[in-house]
C-alpha cells in the first residue's frame, strides 16, 4: 500500500512538532538528572558538615574531663549511683508481669 501525497503533507507539516517534542522530553530527563545531583551534593555536603560538628565537640569532652578532676566528682559519682539504684528498681518492678498479657485477644466483638 502506498502512502498518498496527502499524507506525506500531513507528515511533514507534523515532523516538526514530534521533533519539539522529543526535545523536550530529553531536556527533561537532563533536567531531572541535573536536580537530582544537586540534591545528592546537598545531602553529602550536610553529612560532611555533621560529621565536622562531631569532630569540634571534642574540647568540651576535655572541659568535663578538667572540671571532674576539680574535687566535685564524688558527688557527681554518688548521684550517678543513686540513679543507678532507682533504675534497677523500675526494672525489678516491670520484671514481674503476667507471661500471658497481651497475647490472647478478644475477636468476639
Amino acid at each position: 500500500m502506498a502512502i498518498a501525497p496527502l499524507d506525506l503533507q500531513v507528515l511533514y507539516s507534523q515532523l516538526e512538532n514530534v521533533s519539539k517534542t522529543v526535545a523536550h522530553q530529553q531536556q527533561g530527563k537532563q533536567l531531572a538528572n541535573a536536580i537530582q545531583q544537586e540534591t545528592y551534593a546537598q545531602q553529602m555536603a550536610e553529612k560532611n558538615s555533621t560529621v565536622q560538628q562531631l569532630q569540634s565537640g571534642e574540647d568540651g569532652v576535655q572541659r568535663v574531663k578538667d572540671r571532674a578532676a576539680g574535687g566535685s566528682s564524688q558527688g557527681g559519682s554518688r548521684k550517678r549511683q543513686d540513679e543507678e539504684e532507682t533504675q534497677e528498681q523500675a526494672l525489678e518492678q516491670v520484671a514481674f508481669q503476667d507471661p500471658n498479657l497481651g497475647k490472647f485477644i478478644d475477636i468476639s466483638g
